[in-house]
C-alpha cells in the first residue's frame, strides 16, 4: 500500500483532456474492459488456489459459486479509474500517451475525495503485495467458512428438527456474501509487476441505492462499458486541477502556451503548467 498524495495524477491524451474540460467529468471503465484483460482474474484465481484446496464442504461451495459469479457471462457492475502518485513517468506517457502529445493532470486529492465521495465512489491504494493479497484473501475464506459452520452448527445443536430450509437459505446467503467480499476487493488488488505505476483507484460499484447511468464507447476489439463522474460540486465550479504536465512532444513550449489559455478559459486558477523532463522521442 502508498501513502495518499496531496496530488493525484491521471495521464491522458489531448481529446482526453479537451473532453475533460469541456464535461468537468472523468471515464470509469468496468473493471472486466480494462486495457490489461486479466486484472480482476488476478483476485479470482487467488481465491480459487486456495478453494481449490479447502476440504470444508462449504470451502467448495464456495469455490463453484465464485466460479459462476465471475465467469465472462458475469460481468460486474464495478468501475474503476486510475489515478498515479507519478507525476513524470516514462512508462506511463507510453502506456496512456499518443506519440506526439499527451498530459498528465495533477487534482488536489482532498477535494478530489470530497467530491467523488458524494457521488458514492471511494478512492483506494492498489495492493502489489502477493504474500499480504493471499493472507487477505485465505482470512475471508477462513471468517466465512467458520461463520457458515458455527450457524449451521446450532441449527443443527439446537434440540428442534433439523431445518433443512433454513440450512440451505444459510448456505445460499454465506455464497452470495463471499462473492460480494471479492467484488470489493477484486478492484484494488494487482499483480506485483505493475508496482512502478503507484496507482490509487476511484472505485464505484453500480447499487440499486445509488445508480450511474452506463455508457458505451469504442474499444480495440470491443465496445467498452462506463460511468461518467463528476469533477466538481456544482457545475459552475472550477475543476480541482492544480497541475498540468505537458508530455514529451516535439512542441512542449507551444503546447504549454495552448494549455495556459485553455486553463484560463476553464476558469481553472493557480494551476501549475510544466514540462515533462523525460528524454522520451518517437519523431
Amino acid at each position: 500500500m502508498i501513502d495518499i498524495p496531496e496530488i493525484l495524477y491521471h495521464y491522458t491524451t489531448q481529446g482526453g483532456l479537451l473532453g475533460l474540460m469541456k464535461s468537468k467529468k472523468i471515464w470509469a471503465t468496468n473493471i472486466l474492459f480494462l486495457n490489461d484483460s486479466k486484472e480482476f482474474n488476478h483476485t479470482i484465481q487467488l481465491a480459487f488456489q486456495y478453494l481449490k484446496c479447502d476440504q470444508r464442504v462449504i470451502g467448495q461451495d464456495l469455490y463453484k459459486t465464485v466460479e459462476h459469479l465471475f465467469s465472462d457471462s458475469q460481468a460486474p457492475d464495478v468501475y474503476v479509474t486510475s489515478l498515479t502518485a507519478m507525476r513524470d513517468q516514462l512508462s506511463q506517457w507510453r502506456a496512456y500517451c499518443p506519440n506526439l502529445g499527451g498530459f498528465n493532470i495533477g487534482f488536489e486529492t482532498k477535494k478530489l475525495v470530497e467530491i467523488a465521495k458524494a457521488q458514492g465512489i471511494v478512492l483506494i491504494p492498489c495492493n502489489y503485495d502477493l504474500d499480504e493479497q493471499r493472507k487477505i484473501i485465505n482470512n475471508s475464506i477462513n471468517i466465512t467458512c467458520d461463520s457458515f459452520n458455527q450457524k449451521a452448527d446450532a441449527n443443527y445443536n439446537s434440540g428442534e428438527k433439523f431445518d433443512i430450509d433454513a440450512f440451505l437459505e444459510l448456505a445460499g446467503s454465506t455464497r452470495l456474501n463471499y462473492g460480494l467480499q471479492l467484488l470489493l476487493i477484486a478492484p484494488f488488488f494487482k499483480h506485483p509487476k505493475f508496482i512502478e505505476e503507484n496507482e490509487l483507484r476511484f472505485i464505484f460499484y453500480q447499487r440499486e441505492r445509488q445508480k450511474k447511468n452506463i455508457c458505451f464507447r469504442e474499444g480495440t476489439s470491443t465496445i467498452v462499458p462506463y460511468v461518467e463522474i463528476d469533477l466538481v460540486m456544482e457545475a459552475t465550479d472550477p475543476m480541482p486541477i492544480k497541475e498540468l504536465v505537458i508530455g514529451p512532444t516535439p512542441n512542449q513550449e507551444l503546447s504549454k502556451k495552448s494549455v495556459e489559455k485553455l486553463l484560463e478559459k476553464n476558469g481553472i486558477q493557480s494551476c501549475n503548467v510544466t514540462l515533462s523532463e523525460v528524454p522520451y522521442r518517437t519523431w
